[in-house]
């Protein structure tokens, strides 16, 4: 199965992500510091397919650092970069120190979605159960809610 790790310091985006990257069908591991999240590949307890890495964390490493350490330990791993401050200088500050992609906070689970399956080569997850969250309606950002709608196919 494909596993995808989270790296942000907000309980909530962490959550909201792993909610609805689980319910489409991948497995979710999550970290809530860079350094967490570092040791987590360097130690082989996470064996990840792609890393959602936020761009402003607290802790001894910036999303910068913990992108190169990342690159050195794994750089096959596609890592993309969530932010609240998405612009074009730093979508490419970050493409040049490696990130595989920008995600502008607050995105909607089907933009999560797409961005996750786009890195991993097209793939699709199994289903898009997990449209609504309300962070304003039907978007996930920091600090928001961790409310998910009951999967209508799982009953």
């Amino acid at each position: 199965m494909t596993r995808v790790l989270v790296i942000d310091d907000d309980g909530h985006m962490r959550l909201a992500c792993q909610r609805v990257l689980t319910r489409a069908g991948w497995e979710v591991v999550c970290a809530e510091t860079g350094d967490e999240g570092v040791d987590l590949i360097r130690k082989g307890d996470a064996a990840v397919d792609a890393v959602l890495l936020d761009r402003l964390m607290p802790g001894r490493m910036t999303s910068l650092e913990v992108l190169a350490e990342i690159r050195q330990l794994a750089p096959h791993i596609p890592v993309i970069l969530m932010t609240g401050s998405a612009t074009e200088e730093t979508a490419a500050e970050f493409a040049r120190a490696g990130a595989s992609g920008c995600l502008a906070k607050p995105f909607t689970p089907g933009e999560l979605r797409e961005t996750i399956g786009r890195v991993l080569g097209g793939q699709s997850p199994p289903s898009p159960a997990c449209d609504k969250l309300p962070n304003p309606p039907g978007t996930i950002a920091a600090g928001g809610s961790d409310d998910c709608p009951p999967d209508p196919e799982a009953a």
